[in-house]
């Protein structure tokens, strides 16, 4: 179980670089897609280390309208 909860809890940071080549390739800006998921991800981390609450990082991207990525589109 502590294995899983800590593959959760990394995975999302360690799939930002693929998130943000695919947003790119769905033709979005690369240093804008960086700088928002730099946000995100700053964000997550706080939730996660400082509150204990599970990873949101992906959930957040998805709900970013400067993102052309779902949620679907980044668990493939």
């Amino acid at each position: 179980k502590m294995i899983a909860r800590h593959v959760s809890e990394n995975l999302p940071f360690m799939a930002t670089e693929n998130i943000m080549m695919e947003a790119v390739r769905r033709g979005a800006d690369r240093q804008v897609i960086h700088e928002r998921i730099r946000v995100h991800s700053q964000a997550a981390a706080a939730r996660v280390k400082g509150e204990g609450l599970d990873n949101d990082l992906l959930e957040r991207i998805a709900q970013d309208e400067s993102i052309p990525l779902n949620r679907d589109h980044m668990e493939r």
